[in-house]
Protein backbone atom coordinates (compact mmCIF):
# COMPACT_ATOMS: atom_id res chain seq x y z
CA UNK A 1 0.00 0.00 0.00
CA UNK A 2 1.42 3.41 -0.85
CA UNK A 3 2.00 6.09 1.76
CA UNK A 4 1.79 9.87 1.40
CA UNK A 5 4.88 12.02 1.86
CA UNK A 6 5.37 15.73 1.45
CA UNK A 7 8.65 16.93 0.00
CA UNK A 8 9.35 20.14 1.87
CA UNK A 9 11.96 21.34 -0.63
CA UNK A 10 12.53 20.93 -4.34
CA UNK A 11 15.29 18.60 -5.52
CA UNK A 12 17.58 19.55 -8.40
CA UNK A 13 18.58 16.73 -10.75
CA UNK A 14 20.52 16.26 -13.98
CA UNK A 15 20.97 13.33 -16.31
CA UNK A 16 20.38 11.57 -19.61
CA UNK A 17 16.93 12.27 -21.12
CA UNK A 18 14.74 10.30 -23.51
CA UNK A 19 11.28 11.20 -24.85
CA UNK A 20 8.99 8.16 -25.01
CA UNK A 21 5.61 6.68 -24.06
CA UNK A 22 4.45 3.50 -22.36
CA UNK A 23 3.23 1.81 -25.57
CA UNK A 24 6.61 2.35 -27.26
CA UNK A 25 8.48 1.09 -24.20
CA UNK A 26 6.33 -2.03 -23.95
CA UNK A 27 6.67 -2.76 -27.69
CA UNK A 28 10.46 -2.33 -27.59
CA UNK A 29 11.06 -4.06 -24.28
CA UNK A 30 12.05 -0.75 -22.68
CA UNK A 31 14.65 0.15 -25.31
CA UNK A 32 14.36 3.94 -24.95
CA UNK A 33 14.50 3.97 -21.18
CA UNK A 34 17.09 1.19 -21.17
CA UNK A 35 19.31 3.21 -23.51
CA UNK A 36 19.15 6.24 -21.21
CA UNK A 37 20.22 4.09 -18.25
CA UNK A 38 23.01 2.47 -20.27
CA UNK A 39 24.37 5.93 -21.13
CA UNK A 40 23.97 7.02 -17.48
CA UNK A 41 26.16 4.14 -16.28
CA UNK A 42 28.59 4.31 -19.23
CA UNK A 43 29.25 7.97 -18.39
CA UNK A 44 29.56 7.09 -14.68
CA UNK A 45 27.35 9.98 -13.57
CA UNK A 46 27.18 8.63 -10.01
CA UNK A 47 30.94 9.06 -9.58
CA UNK A 48 31.40 12.24 -11.60
CA UNK A 49 28.35 14.32 -10.59
CA UNK A 50 26.34 12.84 -7.75
CA UNK A 51 26.04 14.44 -4.33
CA UNK A 52 24.64 11.10 -3.10
CA UNK A 53 25.13 7.62 -4.60
CA UNK A 54 21.41 7.41 -5.38
CA UNK A 55 20.27 7.05 -9.01
CA UNK A 56 16.93 8.66 -9.82
CA UNK A 57 14.53 8.06 -12.69
CA UNK A 58 12.70 11.36 -13.16
CA UNK A 59 9.50 11.45 -15.25
CA UNK A 60 8.44 14.87 -16.50
CA UNK A 61 6.96 16.83 -19.42
CA UNK A 62 3.84 14.67 -19.49
CA UNK A 63 1.80 15.19 -22.64
CA UNK A 64 -1.43 14.04 -20.97
CA UNK A 65 -1.75 10.88 -18.90
CA UNK A 66 -0.31 7.34 -18.73
CA UNK A 67 -1.00 6.88 -22.47
CA UNK A 68 0.80 10.07 -23.60
CA UNK A 69 4.39 11.06 -24.24
CA UNK A 70 6.71 11.88 -21.34
CA UNK A 71 10.39 12.47 -20.73
CA UNK A 72 12.42 10.09 -18.57
CA UNK A 73 15.70 11.41 -17.16
CA UNK A 74 18.18 8.88 -15.74
CA UNK A 75 19.52 11.32 -13.17
CA UNK A 76 21.43 12.20 -10.04
CA UNK A 77 21.25 15.10 -7.64
CA UNK A 78 24.51 16.81 -8.65
CA UNK A 79 27.13 18.19 -6.30
CA UNK A 80 27.23 21.97 -6.23
CA UNK A 81 30.85 21.96 -7.43
CA UNK A 82 30.31 19.41 -10.23
CA UNK A 83 31.16 20.49 -13.78
CA UNK A 84 27.86 20.00 -15.60
CA UNK A 85 28.13 18.68 -19.18
CA UNK A 86 25.98 20.81 -21.51
CA UNK A 87 24.13 17.81 -22.96
CA UNK A 88 22.60 16.75 -19.65
CA UNK A 89 18.96 17.57 -18.95
CA UNK A 90 18.26 19.41 -15.71
CA UNK A 91 14.94 18.77 -13.97
CA UNK A 92 13.62 20.20 -10.72
CA UNK A 93 11.53 17.78 -8.67
CA UNK A 94 9.02 20.16 -7.07
CA UNK A 95 8.18 20.21 -3.40
CA UNK A 96 4.72 18.86 -2.69
CA UNK A 97 2.64 15.74 -2.09
CA UNK A 98 3.71 12.34 -3.42
CA UNK A 99 2.33 8.85 -2.96
CA UNK A 100 5.24 6.46 -2.49
CA UNK A 101 5.12 2.89 -3.81
CA UNK A 102 7.92 0.53 -2.75
CA UNK A 103 9.22 -2.69 -4.22
CA UNK A 104 12.13 -5.04 -3.86
CA UNK A 105 13.35 -7.93 -5.97
CA UNK A 106 15.28 -8.55 -9.15
CA UNK A 107 15.96 -5.50 -11.32
CA UNK A 108 14.47 -4.37 -13.66
CA UNK A 109 11.45 -6.63 -13.02
CA UNK A 110 10.76 -5.03 -9.62
CA UNK A 111 10.54 -1.59 -11.25
CA UNK A 112 8.00 -2.81 -13.81
CA UNK A 113 6.02 -4.64 -11.13
CA UNK A 114 5.96 -1.57 -8.88
CA UNK A 115 4.78 0.61 -11.79
CA UNK A 116 2.03 -1.99 -12.27
CA UNK A 117 0.95 -1.29 -8.68
CA UNK A 118 0.90 2.44 -9.46
CA UNK A 119 -1.31 1.97 -12.51
CA UNK A 120 -3.69 -0.40 -10.66
CA UNK A 121 -3.97 2.00 -7.72
CA UNK A 122 -4.95 4.97 -9.89
CA UNK A 123 -7.30 2.86 -12.07
CA UNK A 124 -9.54 2.26 -9.05
CA UNK A 125 -12.51 4.62 -8.88
CA UNK A 126 -13.13 6.84 -5.89
CA UNK A 127 -9.56 7.24 -4.67
CA UNK A 128 -8.56 10.05 -2.34
CA UNK A 129 -5.79 11.22 -4.71
CA UNK A 130 -5.30 11.56 -8.44
CA UNK A 131 -2.05 11.80 -10.36
CA UNK A 132 -0.84 15.32 -11.08
CA UNK A 133 1.10 14.27 -14.21
CA UNK A 134 3.72 16.92 -13.47
CA UNK A 135 6.84 15.18 -12.11
CA UNK A 136 7.22 11.66 -10.72
CA UNK A 137 10.44 9.92 -9.77
CA UNK A 138 12.06 6.63 -8.84
CA UNK A 139 14.76 6.28 -6.18
CA UNK A 140 16.96 3.24 -6.50
CA UNK A 141 17.71 2.76 -2.82
CA UNK A 142 19.60 -0.54 -3.16
CA UNK A 143 20.57 -3.01 -5.84
CA UNK A 144 17.19 -4.67 -5.46
CA UNK A 145 14.89 -1.95 -4.09
CA UNK A 146 13.01 0.97 -5.60
CA UNK A 147 10.71 3.70 -4.31
CA UNK A 148 8.40 5.33 -6.85
CA UNK A 149 7.12 8.78 -5.94
CA UNK A 150 3.96 9.84 -7.77
CA UNK A 151 2.99 13.53 -7.63
CA UNK A 152 -0.63 13.78 -6.49
CA UNK A 153 -3.44 16.19 -5.79
CA UNK A 154 -6.59 15.56 -3.76
CA UNK A 155 -9.35 14.04 -5.89
CA UNK A 156 -12.04 16.29 -4.45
Amino acid sequence: MPHLVTLAAARETAGIAVRTNNAREQASGGAGIGSAWQQFYARDLLATLAAKPLPLGVYTDYESDAAGEYTLVAAVEPRHDAAMPADLRRVTIPAGAYLVFEGSGEMPRVVMDTWGEVWRYFAQPGGEYRRAYATDFEEYVAGDAVRIYIGVVRAN
